[in-house]
């Protein structure tokens, strides 16, 4: 029995040791993540400001298209379909003013 007990001690100093420079080794690589992953951060954040950018102008080349009362065409049309209401409106009152004269 304490010879099993030796060997599970040996075993455990051995897989100690192991696990110390398994995580040594690891931390080593600490500093050059942390970099590699700024850069990756600063890439994601370019991406995003370019993603931003497109998104605004396409919307606002929407609402540019969508915008009818900047248009110089769509404004003389409404004009003129408000003077043609006028003249429609002035040329029922004319008539029936006429009308009611010859009753």
């Amino acid at each position: 029995m304490a010879e099993r007990v030796a060997k599970s001690k040996e075993e455990v100093s051995r897989l100690r040791d192991k696990y110390q420079a398994a995580l040594a080794e690891i931390s080593a690589y600490n500093p050059r993540y942390i970099e590699d992953m700024g850069g990756v951060f600063d890439r994601c954040q370019q991406m995003e400001a370019q993603r931003l950018t497109f998104f605004k102008e396409a919307l606002f080349s929407f609402h540019k298209c969508l915008n009818i009362s900047q248009d110089p065409t769509y404004v003389s049309a409404t004009i003129v379909v408000s003077d043609c209401e006028r003249a429609r409106t002035s040329l029922v009152l004319h008539s029936h003013d006429a009308i009611s004269g010859l009753l």
